[in-house]
């Protein structure tokens, strides 16, 4: 998602906070502000000069990197890397390259060997900046799109990041799709750049609601950093959407286990889930559920007929809900607004256990 989309799906979630009971407005005001944040990623490293270490594989291939930093790449057959920047692993998600550079380097570069199905770039930035927003872009392979995928730089990391899934329990939680690709060839090389978003006539934006350029620009106190992650192929399709085997969730793992779906141009969907002595976690998914032109409030997702009470902006979408209490049944229903909705609508509800040690 890029800031086009993201300033879409907020002008719309901003519509949605509409609910009477406090509570419940405070839960979806909560859910906008995770969705702004998610844009304003913290965390670390550039690259300059150094050699790429190459896990599960003969040799080292040389790469740019600053003293101090570690790059990693490795085949999918071989071990997990490690960096403290970075989870190592989350979900369906397993990092297999990272880099941590120096202030003031403001563009980076690394060339792993390419795994065999998609990946996750982790882009992060932070630093001491001055004047307009700044933002950490980045891009694949050799052709620099006009607007790529870009991230507000944050403040300072306290803990390693996380790909995918954030939030604090008991949820909702929610999904950042990020930077995903698609390797090409036997390697991949991945671009970040600190820039800036300017108009037609090069000057910063800094109303939310403008859209621009993305420029690089250099500053001496950025620090850049970028870590990869293979992504596991997904376990099924539910409404469209491609749902993985695994999902990370406060450092721990959850399994796929069941879903639901409505019948298409259905308006609603209900699922009564019995008890069970293993927490567990649901995930909401929709397709085509408002029609061109409709504005208002989007999808409500609703526990147990008052809990976990939010709504999604976006007519098509993926996002995680809420934790499931264990030792009593759960009703999960979600709605979409209109009376009609678009007769290729439909709704999902994806269930997902916590993995035992």
């Amino acid at each position: 998602m890029n800031v086009t989309d993201l300033r879409t799906s907020l002008r719309d979630r901003a519509d949605t906070v509409t609910d009477p009971d406090p509570g419940a407005r405070a839960t979806q005001v909560q859910a906008r502000i995770r969705a702004l944040r998610r844009r304003r990623v913290t965390g670390v490293a550039a690259l300059t000069v150094g050699t790429l270490a190459v896990v599960g594989t003969a040799g080292f291939l040389s790469a740019r990197e600053p003293d101090g930093a570690e790059i990693a790449g490795q085949d999918p057959a071989a071990t997990t890397i490690t960096h403290e920047n970075f989870v190592s692993h989350s979900g369906a998600y397993d990092l297999i390259g990272a880099t941590m550079g120096k202030p003031g380097e403001s563009t980076l570069e690394v060339t792993i060997p390419a795994p065999k199905g998609k990946v996750r770039i982790m882009m992060v930035c932070y630093g001491d900046l001055e004047g307009p927003d700044h933002w950490v872009s980045g891009y694949t392979g050799d052709s620099r799109p006009d607007r790529p995928d870009s991230n507000w730089c944050g403040g300072e990391p306290t803990t390693p990041v996380v790909p995918a899934l954030t939030g604090t329990a008991p949820g909702p939680y929610s999904y950042d799709p990020g930077l995903t690709a698609q390797p090409e060839g036997d390697q991949l090389t991945v671009h970040v750049e600190l820039t800036q978003e300017v108009d037609k006539n090069g000057n910063p934006i800094e109303n939310p609601d403008d859209t621009g350029t993305y420029v690089p620009v250099s500053d001496p106190n950025v620090v850049l950093g970028v870590g990869i992650y293979s992504i596991a192929p997904p376990e099924t399709t539910v409404a469209g959407a491609e749902i993985p085997s695994l999902i990370g969730l406060d450092g721990e793992d959850y399994a796929y286990r069941e879903h639901r779906t409505s019948r298409l141009g259905e308006r609603e969907l209900t699922w009564e889930i019995p008890a069970s002595d293993t927490v567990r976690h649901y995930d909401v998914v929709a397709k085509d559920s408002r029609s061109p032109g409709v504005t208002g409030a989007g999808v409500e997702a609703v526990l147990d007929g008052t809990s976990c009470r939010f709504n999604y902006g976006l007519p098509t979408f993926r996002a995680g809900g809420c934790l499931l209490d264990p030792g009593e049944p759960h009703t999960i229903t979600v709605t979409i607004p209109e009376q009609q909705p678009p007769a290729t609508a439909e709704l999902g509800i994806v269930l997902y256990e916590k993995v035992r040690p």
